[in-house]
């Protein structure tokens, strides 16, 4: 028998306790009156030699169960002979989940803290020569080389909580890969998995099939697992204008089995309290607040909603950024038709600078210097004219087309499928009024209060036909009484595309003059290329595309924070004509607004948050996971709850062979109870023989 903790056995010292009381026994006398004192002596010899008999099995019992109780604390163990024929384990993978949820508090203190220490356990487990692999959630490339226990050690101080979010399959499957890119038929592995095993990232279909390790799970689980988060914000009406009134939605849940009430919601932009507010909020409720706000800011606009809760935080903030730009530029492309409708609309606004180009001064390299191009009556499109244009949208600028009648319909219709548009298919003369609109298009959200059954709609005098091909991305917003398109549009790629049946005069019918005219034109203009997305996750390796000019060969791309502590020049995908594909993500780790730059001109402002899959605190009975993975996956998978003092033992023990402890425990509680029933059977004997004694005296 070997022992794993043999200084406990100095508790041996304490048997001198019960000897010393036995000794120097402070027992009272008690007096016994007797009608004739010949009996005493009778008793007394009688007697004598059972009670000391009685007081050594006393005190022999007494000395065995703490001596029993003692070497349980040693945890001794009997070496296997299986164990013994078996390899050491000599490669042993530790991975620390360090993700938001272990932020919470557990039964030992902070999760991430405990899974530390479990950590530095594992390690002082195993002799100097066993080599090591350590993962965390962010997957550095310094932790995947077999490591020696010092170099461990200095990794497991250095973790701390971090964004990225692992499936536990995911981590499982790259140690195994690992070990088996550099497996020995002399090595023997073994895997330590330390987590709080969250139901959204312990899932048994991810887990891999192995038998290459035996997996150790070392559950750190938190006491409380209620939550509060926000779960995205958003704007139902595309684009922002500046001084109006808008409306932002924000998605809240409460994880809990809680009811909140008056929970804090503030609404900030540009650092600046926009809305302060509060809501209640049931138990497992899911909520959409929506918050009103007037945008007084031009530029790029950064925003964050915050909310109050404790103690997972991470989920509390979203931030978001959008951008009001402080003027429009509109180029007008223009052919015959003069351009007079379009001048009243946009030349008196200082928000748009408006220019005109006739088709013979038409320069195709300035196009991409404007926001919203209109191709006003055009007789012909050149190839080049029809290449930048469709650069031009998908670089995120509005194109707004207005065909000539007696135009060249081949090369609009080049131009139209280009966008993934219906195509010109001749002109109808007849007279119609328009008779329906499309009340759920974007680009007419905010221009009528109600929905009217027989609204007064002007009249065409002269219009395009367009094919009805089913398999476009366009959307009708304007039809005829005979349900022709008389305006459609489409989004594409990063801009937007709008075509009008009729030319922008007063030719062809009252359109110019009615007053669906103008907001109209103006919506397309403002809001017509505001699909840029709002917000990115960290982690998910989404693309961002800029529309950048470049100046020289020497441009670089940056992006800071606003306090500077970030600062990096992103991996780019290469320009595709005036835009450019960056990816920020790998080495933004922090939620937060953050700005870019061209050299040091400043672009846009972004906004990056961390993602919520992990929100949910839900997590398995550690009992219950064990089971699924040996039923699932075999039977190699084990679990561990001791403490991270105990650890290192039962590590040492399940390397070495059988626990013996129990049966010490059971040993200390059979000698107490032994030495009770001497007591008592052993009294109740002398009792009685006084009793015949006294009797025989009375005689």
């Amino acid at each position: 028998m070997s022992l794993l903790f043999p200084q406990f056995l100095f508790g041996l010292f304490a048997l001198s306790i019960p000897i010393l009381i036995h000794l120097f026994s402070f027992r009272l006398n008690k007096t016994v009156y007797y009608s004739d004192i010949r009996f005493l002596k009778d008793i007394k010899q009688q007697t004598k030699s059972k009670t000391q008999l009685k007081h050594w099995l006393v005190l022999l019992m007494r000395l065995s169960a703490l001596s029993a109780l003692i070497i349980a604390f040693a945890q001794p163990y009997l070496p296997d002979s299986e164990a013994g024929t078996q390899k050491p384990v000599n490669k042993v993978g530790i991975y620390i989940d360090n993700s938001f949820s272990t932020e919470a508090e557990g039964k030992y203190g902070n999760l991430l803290e405990t899974a530390k220490n479990k950590a530095r356990a594992i390690l002082s487990a195993y002799p100097p020569e066993t080599k090591f692999l350590f993962l965390t959630n962010e997957f550095y490339s310094k932790h995947l080389h077999l490591l020696n226990n010092e170099q461990v050690k200095d990794f497991v101080n250095e973790t701390r909580t971090a964004a990225q979010f692992r499936d536990v399959g995911e981590v499982l499957s790259k140690m195994t890969d690992y070990f088996s890119d550099t497996r020995d038929t002399a090595d023997r592995y073994a895997v330590y998995m330390i987590s709080d095993l969250q139901k959204t990232a312990h899932r048994i279909e991810t887990m891999p099939e192995q038998n290459l390790a035996d997996v150790y799970f070392l559950p750190v689980q938190a006491d409380i697992r209620n939550n509060i988060l926000i779960d995205s914000v958003w704007f139902e009406t595309p684009g922002r204008t500046f001084n109006q009134q808008d409306e932002l939605f924000v998605s809240i849940t409460n994880l809990s089995e809680d009811d909140y009430t008056e929970v804090p919601v503030n609404l900030f932009l540009n650092d600046s309290l926009k809305a302060p507010g509060s809501l209640n909020i049931t138990a497992g409720e899911h909520k959409v607040l929506p918050i009103k706000f007037v945008n007084t800011n031009r530029g790029s606009v950064h925003g964050r909603v915050e909310l109050t809760d404790y103690p997972v935080t991470f989920d509390n903030t979203f931030y978001f950024s959008f951008e009001i730009p402080k003027q429009k530029k509109i180029r007008v492309l223009r052919g015959t038709t003069d351009d007079k409708y379009l001048k009243n609309i946009f030349n008196s606004d200082p928000y748009f600078e408006y220019s005109t180009n006739p088709e013979s001064e038409i320069a195709i390299n300035e196009i991409s210097d404007n926001e919203v191009v209109i191709v006003c009556g055009l007789a012909d499109i050149s190839e080049g004219l029809n290449n930048e244009l469709l650069n031009f949208v998908s670089d995120g600028g509005t194109l707004i087309v207005f065909p000539d009648l007696n135009s060249n319909f081949e090369n609009y219709n080049r131009l139209l499928t280009n966008f993934g548009l219906n195509y010109i298919t001749g002109i109808d003369t007849s007279s119609v009024f328009m008779s329906h609109i499309n009340y759920n298009a974007d680009i007419l959200r905010g221009i009528f209060r109600k929905q009217e059954e027989n609204p007064d709609l002007p009249e065409l005098t002269k219009k395009l036909e367009f094919s009805n091909l089913t398999n476009t991305t366009e959307e009708g917003i304007l039809f005829t009484e005979n349900n022709e398109k008389a305006v459609f549009g489409t989004k594409f790629r990063n801009g937007a595309v709008y075509v009008f049946a009729q030319p922008a005069s007063g030719e062809s019918g009252n359109f110019v003059y009615h007053r669906l005219w103008a907001p109209l034109l103006f919506n397309m203009a403002v809001l017509g290329n505001s699909e840029k997305k709002i917000s990115y996750t960290i982690g998910k390796g989404e693309t961002i595309r800029l529309k950048v000019k470049q100046k020289s060969a020497e441009d670089l791309l940056r992006i800071s924070s606003p306090d500077s502590t970030t600062d990096f020049i992103p991996r780019s995908g290469g320009r595709d004509g005036s835009s450019v594909r960056i990816f920020p993500d790998a080495n933004i780790s922090i939620s937060g607004i953050y700005q870019i730059y061209n050299n040091t001109d400043f672009l846009q402002s972004i906004a990056y948050n961390y993602d919520r899959s992990e929100s949910d605190l839900e997590v398995h009975d550690p009992t219950e996971w064990l089971k699924l993975c040996n039923e699932n996956l075999g039977s190699n998978y084990r679990l561990s709850d001791a403490s991270s003092e105990m650890l290192a033992g039962e590590i040492r023990l399940q390397q070495k062979g059988t626990k013996l402890w129990r049966f010490f425990v059971l040993a200390s509680l059979l000698f107490i109870l032994g030495e009770i029933l001497i007591i008592r059977f052993s009294g109740n004997k002398l009792r009685f023989w006084q009793k015949k004694s006294n009797n025989q005296g009375l005689q």
